[in-house]
């Protein structure tokens, strides 16, 4: 034991000559400065080596993590701003298959960031052989609200079997956005509304409520990620339910009163969780009915990952 606690202060004392000398310098420069100290502590060239080599390898790893982080606050910071910055005349009206430009960049840049994480499913490909067999996948983006920080993109996908003649196309379109607590939320919506958007985007209009619309049906007068609360009056039929809490998903409803109407649930004097947004409290003696928005079905080479 007495040995071991010996060894470990020697090593310790060397690692820390080694700091002084620097890193950046040959085994064999090292090697001649420490061989005496390592002599005379019985310590072997060997196990300098293999000391020096983790050493290299814990700081390659600090310098990889600093990397990341500082490429991660990039990416987030250009997405922010392709959400925000004003449109030109030229983005707006756009001709071809997007926007492209640089705010189109930077969204898929951030996407395929989330891809990498697990949080999302957003890749671009392009695979063809020598007698144009394969498949393309790309990404375009089709409007921006920079009022609302949303844009709408299209995923695209093209197969190509024996000729021209035996392709496949297919499209998926999303809302991307940003929640209150500035995490991104991506909400497939059907290609007729997506070009509704398009139109409004033209003319230099918000789509957000347009959105919201067709994803919750009626006009919601709070929401909370996908669940939405519609006012309405009081109905004579309501069934009373004994629980106060009602679980969505990963919201949590904590209502007042608590009541069944055929298939809807009605809710008054609520409050509304969920660890990824803030709570929403109401207090207004109303009744409201819970709504949950709808998604468009996705075609599976972007389908949708996680909550």
């Amino acid at each position: 034991m007495k040995r071991m606690k010996e060894r470990s202060k020697a090593m310790k004392e060397i690692r820390d000559k080694v700091k002084e000398i620097g890193l950046n310098r040959s085994f064999n420069f090292i090697w001649k400065k420490i061989k005496d100290i390592a002599k005379e502590k019985g310590i072997r060239r060997r196990d300098i080596e293999v000391m020096l080599r983790k050493m290299k390898e814990r700081e390659n790893i600090k310098k990889q993590k600093v990397y990341d982080f500082e490429e991660v606050k990039r990416k987030k910071k250009m997405f922010l701003l392709a959400l925000s910055e004003p449109i030109s005349e030229n983005e707006r009206n756009w001709k071809g298959y997007g926007m492209g430009g640089w705010r189109e960049n930077a969204i898929k840049e951030w996407l395929f960031y989330l891809t990498e994480k697990g949080r999302a499913n957003f890749r671009e490909w392009d695979s063809f052989d020598k007698k144009n067999r394969g498949s393309f996948c790309k990404i375009n983006l089709l409007a921006v609200d920079t009022e609302n920080q949303m844009a709408l993109i299209q995923v695209f996908w093209y197969a190509q079997w024996k000729s021209k003649e035996h392709s496949t196309s297919r499209k998926n379109y999303y809302i991307v956005g940003l929640t209150e607590t500035k995490r991104t939320f991506t909400h497939s919506i059907s290609g007729q509304l997506a070009w509704s958007i398009v139109k409004l985007f033209r003319k230099g209009k918000s789509f957000k409520d347009k959105f919201e619309k067709w994803a919750f049906g009626k006009k919601i007068e709070y929401h909370q990620g996908e669940i939405g609360f519609v006012k309405i009056r009081k109905l004579k039929e309501l069934e009373s339910l004994k629980s106060n809490r009602i679980v969505i998903g990963r919201h949590i409803i904590v209502a007042d009163e608590v009541y069944k109407h055929g298939k809807d649930i009605i809710v008054r004097n609520f409050s509304i969780f969920h660890n990824q947004h803030y709570p929403i409290e109401v207090k207004d003696n109303e009744f409201y009915k819970v709504v949950v928005a709808k998604r468009e079905k996705e075609w599976k080479f972007s389908e949708r990952v996680g909550d």
